[in-house]
């Protein structure tokens, strides 16, 4: 192409994002051209790097206060200038050199991260993932109609409830005594008058969502 002398730049418009494009400067007048400059190699980049949070997935629930963020970034026209993290709305930090990053000692509950990429011409790139930390297990609450443990001969109702703060019930379970472990409900309540006089022991199981367990063992008689 040929440009105005009095202009000192030229806009080449047909090249395409991921090419490679070669320019060298030469000078031409009715003296004949001169010998060229030194070749200049350009590859646009007018795309965002690559980036991804391979853990902990978004909604993810984990049983352990420590987490191990991993994730994946490149950029394969101009490369990766820089790579910042941070969690719960903190500050970024720098972590370009790593594809790892472990945190540790988190509260119970519901947290976020983020993950920005720079490439070497400018464009960037957030993305982010939210997750929960549920190290606790079940609550069981047991009472009785009558507030006691033992009949004195009257009939008395047992009840239960179940609930996890952060990751929801899995399973709720209950067993009388050495029998075996059945599904109820999270909510509900049994008559003593249908089990046989004496001493016996209620016991109830709940699992998390997160896998935490708890048991309570009840004694009536």
């Amino acid at each position: 192409a040929y440009i105005d002398p009095g202009i000192g730049s030229f806009n080449d418009t047909s090249v395409v994002n991921g090419g490679i494009y070669y320019y060298s400067l030469g000078f031409r007048s009715i003296l004949g051209e001169s010998d060229r400059s030194d070749e200049y190699i350009a590859i646009p980049d007018g795309g965002s790097p690559e980036l991804t949070i391979l853990n902990p997935s978004g909604g993810s629930i984990h049983n352990s206060s420590n987490i191990s963020i991993k994730w994946f970034v490149r950029d394969i026209h101009s490369g990766i200038r820089k790579v910042e993290l941070r969690y719960d709305g903190g500050i970024w930090f720098e972590v370009t050199d790593l594809v790892e990053f472990n945190v540790s000692l988190l509260s119970e509950g519901y947290h976020s991260i983020e993950l920005k990429a720079e490439d070497r011409v400018g464009n960037s790139r957030i993305v982010s993932s939210n997750f929960t930390i549920d190290t606790i297990g079940p609550s069981i609450n047991i009472s009785t109609t009558n507030g006691k443990n033992k009949t004195n001969g009257e009939n008395f109702k047992i009840t239960w409830s179940i609930e996890d703060s952060f990751s929801g019930i899995r399973t709720s379970m209950m067993k009388l005594d050495s029998g075996m472990w059945g599904l109820i409900d999270n909510n509900g309540e049994i008559d003593v008058e249908q089990i046989p006089h004496g001493p016996h022991m209620m016991s109830f199981k709940a699992i998390d969502n997160s896998g935490n367990e708890k048991i309570i063992d009840w004694d009536f008689f």
